[in-house]
């Protein structure tokens, strides 16, 4: 973008705006310029509030009427907005195509979707000036854009336009262009118009850029009229004749302009009527009579009316002689300035003008260049040379016997090709061993042109053979030709972080659980991994951190430790918690009873004990004994109950129950007391029952006889008494009896006994 110093007060287009910053905002985020006008080349500070923190915020700056953006300027970059949604960033403000444009500014939150906007130009003008017969136009500093063609266009008060040779912008910038009037203008307000080339329309073709008016005033001059000799150039008489404006009758204007010529001599008079050319000299021949002469005529006074000239003319001059009047050679069109582009893949232009030279006789003509091309020829003006690159000044020298005219005009040889630069293919590389990022070597680009003097710089990324960090580099190189055109080439290198990070855990611990505790406190050093680039997280992905209280068991520690480029490794070791704490368990007292009523036993309850433990899940079993409701048997019934917790350790508690068996057996089966007779002939009788059994409450029970005779026995005569005792397992014993009466209902018989001797022992008893 070129800025325009603000100078002339002709302007007809004036570009105003309202604000020095120009914003546009909605709910509360804002885009702001620290300029409203910038210079080409120069940096434009953005400043965005309102946005979400920490957003993305993509930026881009594109001309406000939608002409479409070809520079490299016009790309999209991005920002990150801070903890307030606020954020300062700057552009470069384009050569290129910004020239004399309205550009816009727009922010847009990514996340956010909240958008801002601002506009900035480069308005530009230019300035007009009349001196005594020259017009001068002028731009301001940085006025013009260096890639685009331009012209003037000078638009007299009739609307008759006359043109500059087109120019270049940067060959001379700020510019300044004059239109030299010897007498062929108008007075009164002239329009200038700087045209520019494809501004809004295709190449090839002008539209206006800028406007300014300038006012061209009147002025008396002489007119001057010379009479050359035929047969020589020396001697030469001039005549100075007076030009007298005539207000009021109504004659032609010049460009165009009637004027009434009279002239008077010794032998002849006469009037004739001419026409004046536009701009410059008009040489015309005036014959009155005999009288052949060429004459110049210069105008300085542009308005209309009735010119008399009036004089006297020479003895050389007169109305019986003819006279063929030499003149000086004369260049009635010398080349404008001309401003080219060297041709494709060549550092020079072949160009082509035309100078049209009169003059009697017909002069020779030649030509010297000077400059960026040096050379001389003696016949011809040198069109279609060979002009190298830069700037030559062509001198052509006319000359005849009369004299030297010569004409001079600038070459100008622009480079407009930009030169050729290729870059290597994208680079691939994993990291060096144990660096985070690896040295790179490539063979860097070198640009070539089609003219000598092009340089070649890296300008982002690094140098080959530096270490490049871990990510993507981008290195561009830039070739810059003597003329300023540059090309520009890129490529990546891409090294890779695929070192996996290192990380060493603790041994494993092995303890015993703490008092009372289903667990215990555990500390150990945390282990913290290490990596060849900055930027590792390690993390417990399983266990407990160091402290924590760690359950009866084996717990795994696991940590994880990934590297910025995501590469990972972990490391585990084990924490082993021993319960080797018993569980506890307390049984009710000994339980003493009698049996129940003919059972051989006693229904007993107790309150079952239940174990305790410092963890959970303990099982409490009874290994020996019965349940509480149970009928427990006669004599002592111990009850254990076992109580295992989770990890194997138990405890154990006993109590006897007691049952007594109080309980007397019966006797079934008794016989009622027999009465008998003796058996004849015996002081008695055999007497048999069947034999009493003994019952009981228990198992067990036992009888016998314990007094009298067995069934079966000699009963003797009398009455016998039988005793049955009945004895339980428990020794408790019940007796019971019947009486076996033997009655002797025989009657005795008497026998003879025979006489026997007895002896008498001491006590007087038989033996």
């Amino acid at each position: 973008m070129k800025t325009f110093l603000r100078k002339s007060t002709f302007l007809t287009t004036v570009f105003l705006i309202a604000n020095l910053f120009f914003v546009n905002a909605a709910f509360g985020q804002t885009l702001t310029s620290d300029q409203a006008d910038y210079a080409p080349g120069s940096t434009a500070t953005l400043t965005g509030m309102g946005f979400t923190p920490g957003e993305t915020v993509t930026l881009q700056v594109m001309h406000a009427d939608a002409t479409p953006g070809t520079g490299e300027d016009h790309g999209t970059w991005y920002v990150i907005a801070d903890e307030n949604g606020n954020f300062v960033t700057t552009w470069h403000v384009c050569e290129d195509d910004c020239l004399d444009s309205t550009l816009r500014a727009t922010a847009l939150g990514q996340s956010s979707g909240l958008s801002a906007e601002v506009l900035f130009t480069d308005a530009s003008s230019i300035s007009a000036t009349w001196t005594e017969g020259t017009l001068t136009i002028g731009t301001s500093s940085n006025g013009l854009n260096n890639s685009k063609n331009y012209r003037v266009d000078f638009v007299d008060p009739d609307g008759v336009t006359t043109s500059s040779a087109t120019f270049l912008g940067s060959v001379v910038n700020p510019h300044s262009e004059s239109k030299i009037l010897n007498g062929a203008y108008r007075i009164g307000i002239w329009t200038i118009n700087l045209m520019i080339e494809g501004s809004g329309v295709s190449a090839g073709t002008f539209s206006l850029d800028k406007t300014t008016t300038v006012s061209v005033t009147a002025t008396g001059r002489k007119l001057l009229f010379t009479v050359v000799p035929a047969s020589t150039c020396s001697g030469t008489e001039t005549g100075q004749w007076t030009v007298t404006r005539q207000n009021g009758d109504g004659k032609a204007y010049i460009d165009g302009l009637l004027l009434a010529v009279n002239l008077t001599s010794s032998s002849s008079s006469g009037s004739k009527q001419f026409r004046a050319t536009s701009g410059g000299a008009s040489t015309l021949t005036v014959s009155i009579g005999a009288l052949t002469s060429t004459a110049t005529f210069f105008y300085f006074d542009g308005t209309g009316g009735s010119y008399t000239i009036t004089g006297s003319a020479t003895s050389h001059v007169n109305a019986s002689t003819s006279y063929t009047i030499n003149s000086l050679p004369s260049f009635t069109a010398c080349p404008s300035n001309i401003v080219t582009n060297a041709g494709n893949g060549v550092c020079t232009a072949v160009v082509s003008y035309t100078a049209t030279i009169t003059g009697t006789p017909s002069p020779t003509v030649s030509y010297v260049f000077t400059g960026a091309t040096t050379g001389s020829g003696s016949s011809g003006t040198g069109s279609g040379s060979t002009f190298n690159k830069g700037t030559t000044t062509v001198t052509i020298t006319a000359t005849n016997t009369c004299g030297t005219a010569t004409c001079s005009f600038t070459v100008t040889v622009n480079d407009s090709q930009n030169p050729t630069i290729s870059c290597p293919g994208n680079i691939v590389k994993s990291n060096d061993a144990g660096v985070c990022g690896a040295v790179v070597t490539y063979a860097a680009p070198v640009g070539t042109d089609n003219c000598i003097g092009s340089i070649t710089a890296q300008t982002t990324g690094l140098a080959s053979g530096s270490t490049f960090p871990i990510g993507i580099t981008t290195n561009t190189f830039k070739v810059t030709d003597a003329s300023g055109n540059t090309s520009t080439c890129s490529f990546t290198v891409t090294v890779n972080d695929t070192q996996n990070p290192s990380i060493t855990c603790p041994s494993n611990i092995v303890k015993s659980n703490d008092a009372g505790v289903c667990g215990a406190v555990v500390t150990y050093t945390a282990p913290v991994g290490t990596d060849n680039c900055t930027g590792t997280i390690t993390t417990q992905t399983t266990g407990l951190a160091s402290g924590s209280t760690f359950p009866i068991g084996i717990t795994t520690n696991t940590f994880k430790v990934i590297d910025a480029s995501g590469n990972t490794s972990t490391c585990s070791f084990t924490v082993t918690i021993n319960d080797i704490q018993n569980p506890s368990i307390s049984c009710p007292g000994n339980i003493v009873k009698s049996n129940d009523a003919g059972v051989c036993g006693a229904v007993v309850t107790y309150t079952k004990p239940v174990g305790t433990d410092n963890c959970p899940g303990s099982a409490t079993i009874q290994t020996t004994g019965l349940v509480s409701g149970s009928t427990f048997p006669i004599g002592v019934t111990t009850n254990t109950f076992k109580v295992t917790d989770a990890s194997g350790n138990i405890a154990t508690c006993s109590f006897t129950v007691t049952v007594s068996d109080n309980e007397k057996p019966t006797i079934v089966g008794l016989p009622s007391s027999i009465t008998v007779n003796n058996d004849a002939g015996v002081c008695g009788a055999s007497v048999s029952w069947t034999t009493p059994s003994a019952t009981d409450n228990c198992a067990g029970s036992s009888i016998a006889q314990t007094a009298g005779l067995a069934s079966g026995a000699t009963f003797p005569i009398g009455v016998t008494t039988v005793t049955y005792t009945a004895t339980d397992a428990s020794s408790n014993t019940f007796s019971a009896s019947f009486t076996v009466t033997v009655s002797d209902n025989e009657k005795p018989v008497i026998i003879a006994a025979l006489d026997q001797d007895v002896n008498l022992d001491g006590s007087c008893s038989v033996t």
